[in-house]
């Protein structure tokens, strides 16, 4: 529990000083992201190893946000369905973002970044036969992600990422997610 308090202390300082010392200099944004992704559910074993099985999903989700040159800080919130197997993940994450580069190519604008989230997770899923709720948790999830970030004009930033996230669920180990996000600036 006090690991839980720490990590959402640490990330809420972490992404309020960010937004705070460039407050005068960002720009705010409102998006959209969609992407596929896969929900890991660890299964121990005798020998202590993690046999994963995986489960193919579609994610969509919205997020804002502000950036300045060199970071950039989100609060996302996204959902993950896999109709095959009954299963949904709904996801709130803060995430902050740092700028490795900043290569300006005419109208076009290329940002490569590395970054870290941390947020809260609901895991379900239902029975096939019933369509009922057979387990339905909850928990923490942190981890980072990686992507580039294309500017298109100064109003809009597509962005191609991959997130990996540790899930703190019995039932799920941890996501794996390859996003397309489209950022509109005002």
């Amino acid at each position: 529990m006090l690991k839980r308090i720490m990590i959402g202390c640490f990330s809420f300082m972490l992404a309020t000083f960010l937004y705070a010392e460039g407050l005068s200099k960002s720009k705010t944004f409102v998006g959209l992201e969609g992407g596929t992704g896969t929900v890991y559910n660890g299964v121990t074993t005798l020998l202590g190893n993690i046999s994963d099985t995986d489960n193919d999903t579609t994610i969509y989700g919205i997020r804002f946000g502000a950036e300045t040159e060199e970071w950039r800080s989100m609060v996302i919130f996204d959902y993950e369905e896999n109709d095959a197997n009954n299963q949904d993940v709904t996801k709130g994450l803060v995430s902050v973002d740092y700028f490795i580069a900043n290569t300006d190519y005419s109208e076009v604008v290329f940002k490569p970044y590395l970054g870290l989230n941390v947020g809260y997770a609901q895991y379900q899923a239902s029975s096939t036969a019933t369509g009922t709720v057979s387990v339905e948790e909850a928990g923490l999830l942190y981890g980072g992600q990686a992507g580039i970030s294309i500017g298109l004009y100064s109003m809009i930033d597509i962005d191609f990422l991959y997130r990996y996230s540790v899930v703190d669920i019995d039932e799920v180990d941890h996501t794996e997610n390859f996003i397309l996000g489209l950022n509109y600036f005002f």
